[in-house]
């Protein structure tokens, strides 16, 4: 399990009483991990850019001897996220092998505007295969009060600040109210805890 904490604290679950299982496996959570005996499962598919790097596949469970083996799934479209500057330092071929057969979000930075790699990359993208591209518009000089834009093929979402991104998105694709409600209040108390630590 990557965040014990959050996990204790969201699902009220004592990790020091499930120490006396061997092993313990649990689903509904879709990033797949692990935490001392603790197996998150995971799903066997990405879903959005929450699984960045986070590989899918199931768990083979072996009685005798007992042995837990990770199968990777190996047909999963996996979701990648890469800063403009960083790919620039890649060659053509490096390029598009990490992003063949992803969802990619790539970072460009506003304040940037010398940089003319963009055009060269959109056409090093032509020869991806099977790859979806998203581009995540940033400004590193700005702060959090000015205005901040999501852009992707399917429209765009902003505000002024994070907070309101995401919680126009939860109102366009949550419809029913008890669980858009619910949502919002958890991600209320996320934006909370992350304000008290910086």
């Amino acid at each position: 399990m990557q965040y014990p904490e959050m996990f204790e604290e969201r699902f009220s679950v004592d990790l020091d009483a499930l120490k006396r299982f061997f092993k313990v496996f649990n689903g509904d959570v879709h990033i797949r991990s692990e935490f001392n005996n603790i197996y998150n499962i995971g799903s066997i598919m990405s879903f959005d850019f929450n699984d960045i790097f986070n590989k899918k596949g199931i768990y083979e469970i072996q009685l005798n001897p007992f042995k837990t083996i990770f199968i990777e799934n190996k047909f999963d479209k996996q979701y990648k996220s890469y800063k403009l500057n960083y790919l620039e330092t890649l060659t053509k071929e490096e390029i598009i092998s990490q992003l063949n057969n992803s969802i990619v979000r790539i970072e460009i930075d506003l304040s940037d505007k010398e940089n003319k790699f963009l055009e060269t990359l959109k056409e090093i993208l032509k020869e991806t295969q099977n790859t979806q591209i998203f581009y995540y518009y940033y400004n590193s000089m700005d702060d959090d009060s000015k205005n901040i834009k999501i852009k992707n093929k399917n429209g765009s979402y902003s505000g002024n600040n994070i907070d309101n991104i995401v919680f126009e998105y939860i109102d366009q694709k949550i419809k029913d109210e008890n669980k858009k409600k619910k949502i919002k209040t958890i991600t209320e108390e996320f934006f909370q805890k992350v304000k008290k630590e910086n």
